[in-house]
C-alpha cells in the first residue's frame, strides 16, 4: 500500500505544488521514481512518521530531500510524549524549518517569517537521545517477530483467508506495524473478538482521507480510490513491539484463526 509512482505522476496538474508520498507501516515508497518524473516546481515531502530506520535502495527518508517523522510514544523511536522533527539534507530547508518552529525567526524577537512554537521539549529529546541508542536493535526484533507472524500465517495465506504484508524490492523494513488483510470474514467483528481475548488488535487505518470530513470540499466520493478504500474496510494490525515473545505470537494467530472461522 505505498504509493504508486505512476499514478502519483498521472495526477500531477498545473496546480500541484507537492506530492507527499508517506513510508507506511515502515518501509519507504519509491521517491526516486516520484522524483524522476516530476516537474521542478514540485517538490517531494515525505511521511516519515512510521519508518524511523527504514532504508530503500541504502537511502533514508529525507536524505535526498526533505521528510517530517514523529515520535509519538508509539513509534519505533518514540518519546515520552508528543513530538517530532524534520531531517533534509538541504541547509537552507533546515535554516527555514527551525525558523518555522521557533516563531519565524533563529535569533531572539526576529520573525523573518510567520512561524510556530514547535521547539522540540528538552526532556523529549533527553529521552529520544537515549532510545535512539537501541533503534536498531529493536528495529532488528520487529524483523524477527514479522518473520515469524509470516510463517505462522502462511496456512492461512495459502488458503486465501489472509493477505500478508510484503516488503518492496530494495527496501529494508521496520515493521512499526505489521498489518494483514482478511478476505471473506468482516474486519471489525474478527477484531471485535481478538479484542474480547485481550489481542490488542487494531485497525490503521478505519477511512482513507479522501472520505474524511476535513476534505469533503474537495468532492471526492466513495469509488475514486478504491485501493485506499478496500485496505480501509479489511486490514487489521497485529500485536508486535520488539519484545513480543514467541508465545505470544502463537496466541495471537490461534485466537485469529479462531475469529475467522
Amino acid at each position: 500500500l505505498l504509493m504508486d509512482p505512476r499514478a502519483a505522476l498521472e495526477a500531477v496538474g498545473a496546480a500541484t505544488r507537492a506530492v507527499v508520498p508517506v513510508h507506511l507501516y515502515g518501509q519507504c515508497a519509491d521517491t526516486a521514481a516520484l522524483a524522476a518524473g516530476l516537474p521542478p516546481h514540485v517538490k517531494i515531502v515525505e511521511d516519515a512518521a512510521q519508518s524511523q530506520g527504514a532504508t530503500r535502495e541504502g537511502r533514508s527518508p529525507g536524505s535526498g530531500g526533505i521528510a517530517a517523522t514523529s515520535f509519538y510514544p508509539g513509534k519505533n523511536l518514540g518519546a515520552y510524549g508528543d513530538a517530532g522533527a524534520v531531517v533534509t539534507d538541504d541547509e537552507e530547508s533546515a535554516d527555514l524549518v527551525r525558523a518555522l518552529a521557533n516563531h519565524g525567526g533563529i535569533a531572539k524577537y526576529r520573525h523573518d517569517v510567520a512561524g510556530f512554537n514547535s521547539r522540540l521539549d528538552g526532556l523529549q529529546a533527553v529521552v529520544l537521545r537515549a532510545k535512539l541508542a537501541r533503534l536498531a536493535d529493536g528495529n532488528a526484533a520487529r524483523r524477527a517477530a514479522a518473520a515469524r507472524y509470516d510463517e505462522l500465517l502462511a496456512d492461512l495465506a495459502a488458503a486465501g483467508r489472509l493477505t500478508l504484508p510484503v516488503t518492496a524490492a530494495g527496501n529494508v523494513h521496520v515493521w512499526h506495524l505489521y498489518v494483514v488483510r482478511v478476505a471473506d470474514a468482516d474486519r471489525d467483528t474478527v477484531v471485535g473478538k481478538l479484542n474480547a481475548e485481550g489481542i490488542g488488535a487494531g485497525v490503521h487505518y478505519p477511512a482513507p482521507v479522501h472520505l474524511t470530513p476535513a476534505f469533503a470540499p474537495l468532492g471526492h466520493g466513495r469509488g475514486d480510490f478504491p485501493h485506499a478504500e478496500q485496505a480501509a474496510d479489511r486490514m487489521l494490525s497485529l500485536p508486535l513491539f520488539p519484545q513480543i515473545t514467541a508465545a505470544q505470537q502463537q496466541r495471537v494467530v490461534d485466537t485469529l484463526r479462531d475469529a475467522l472461522r
